[in-house]
């Protein structure tokens, strides 16, 4: 939540001046999501609101681990591989601006 997300960085600073060496980073995931989501096709997606794998409603229903499923032979152009965990190509977008240090959106 914002509040947390407010408190971390004067928390990590607290930490770093205890711990002799001590080095981090953040990441604001959700940011870097909404950039995604605002514009998929800069991030090489299609589609961002319909799982690949799933059924009922935009795939969100059940896991592919469940007898009925459907599963689009197209997976990199997905954000979500089933209603809750991100494609490959999404967890590799989400590691490279994590790497690069910026996101722009």
């Amino acid at each position: 939540d914002k509040v947390n997300n407010r408190a971390l960085p004067k928390a990590l600073k607290e930490l770093k001046s205890q711990l002799k060496g001590c080095t981090y980073s953040i990441f604001d995931a959700s940011t870097v999501g909404t950039a995604i989501f605002n514009n998929p096709s800069k991030y090489g997606f299609e589609e961002v609101k319909m799982a690949c794998c799933g059924s009922g409603p935009l795939r969100a229903s059940i896991t592919c681990s469940q007898k009925v499923y459907q599963l689009r032979d197209n997976v990199s152009e997905y954000f979500f591989f089933d209603r809750i965990h991100p494609t490959e190509k999404a967890n590799y977008q989400f590691a490279k601006l994590m790497w690069d240090g910026s996101c722009h959106g």
